[in-house]
């Protein structure tokens, strides 16, 4: 505009230089891959401060708690319905999760951007993470009952009911840090002030 260009042809001219529609995708979709790196990265940091930094008091709490249920109070199978219910609703999750991606994909048919945001693909594999290591606790514990003397199945136990509940807690951490991402980004689009149309004034734009 600088240079003469009206604010549309200045549009296009820097739409082309990006490569036009299929170059400003592929910058997305980088965009993207990058923030999902940096969000595996961030998972593996929170699981490690549950086993080894600054949480693991945490998860030793979480170990001796249900041992201290499954042993002593014999809740095993109110802990076994518990994380079944867990198991329902992570599910669940999963489902609405998709179903939003549907309704804004079709909400938003008409626009070149992309139709979902950066954290989804994200919060799905954690939901499915999830699912999986809850699946692991219901099906490996069962199978080990006829064999092992009670108290080797109940540590057993114990200690996939512990990884779950440590997972499961990195995984709500690193869910907070997604959508709290997402919080800034629509912060920061909202405080961007609106540019002028073309050959208005700026007093009438301030209008």
């Amino acid at each position: 505009m600088a240079r003469g260009l009206s604010f549309t042809e200045a549009l296009r001219t820097i739409h082309t230089a990006f490569g036009s529609r299929k170059g400003l995708l592929n910058m997305e979709e980088n965009a993207q891959k990058r923030q999902a790196k940096r969000y595996r990265q961030q998972e593996w940091h929170y699981i490690h401060s549950f086993t080894g930094g600054t949480r693991w008091f945490v998860s030793v709490g979480f170990f001796f708690g249900l041992f201290a249920l499954n042993n002593w109070f014999g809740q095993y199978e109110t802990l076994k319905s518990a994380f079944a219910v867990t198991q329902l609703f992570v599910v669940t999750s999963v489902f609405v999760h998709l179903i939003t991606i549907l309704i804004t994909a079709f909400q938003h048919r008409r626009e070149i951007g992309s139709i979902q945001a950066t954290g989804s693909p994200t919060l799905i594999s954690l939901y499915l993470l999830t699912a999986l290591l809850l699946l692991l606790n219901h099906y490996l514990s069962t199978p080990a009952q006829p064999i092992l003397p009670p108290v080797f199945t109940c540590l057993l136990t114990t200690v996939i009911e512990t990884g779950c509940l440590v997972y499961l807690s990195a995984s709500l951490l690193l869910i907070r840090q997604v959508l709290r991402d997402g919080k800034n980004r629509e912060k920061l689009k909202m405080a961007q002030p609106t540019r002028p149309a073309a050959g208005s004034s700026p007093s009438t734009a301030g209008q």
